[in-house]
């Protein structure tokens, strides 16, 4: 009988990235609403609008930066996640608040768009591991001991 393989694992869970769409989708829009409030704090009172940018830069970069320590303990320092905090507290002194929340907003969206492809590709492979239709007639031809047999292996 042919087995369907599982889908292949890229990844573990202890590696220090984050997994799942739901945590992609609350950090994706923990950065929107952070990047939104900065702006609507900056149209409401112009003065604060820098500080808001800054704040809201910080906010948005923390889940990148908790990675970024875990695999850093981990032995990978240099991870995208690494350098997206640098880059962030590096925008801070240069009053470039508005474009790190923006960064930080647009790097998100790119993770959850990397893990949801993921997902997609290995259930693609899953089910190309399954066999097909006229994999199965000549399969139950074979195991009844009519007809040619199959070759299980190379079956698709």
């Amino acid at each position: 009988m042919i087995k369907a393989e599982a889908p292949i694992e890229t990844h573990t869970d202890g590696d220090g990235h984050e997994h799942g769409s739901e945590n992609g989708l609350r950090i994706f829009v923990l950065a929107c609403i952070c990047a939104g409030l900065a702006y609507l704090i900056g149209v409401l009172v112009p003065a604060w609008g820098d500080w808001a940018y800054a704040i809201g830069a910080v906010i948005a970069v923390l889940p990148f930066a908790k990675s970024a320590l875990e695999k850093a303990l981990k032995g990978k320092p240099f991870s995208i996640e690494t350098l997206v905090t640098i880059a962030v507290v590096g925008a801070l002194p240069i009053d470039a608040g508005a474009e790190a929340v923006v960064v930080v907003a647009l790097f998100s969206l790119g993770e959850l768009l990397d893990r949801w492809l993921e997902r997609a590709e290995a259930e693609a492979r899953w089910r190309a591991a399954l066999p097909q239709p006229d994999d199965l007639g000549a399969l139950l031809d074979a195991l009844h001991g009519r007809g040619d047999g199959v070759d299980v292996h190379n079956a698709r």
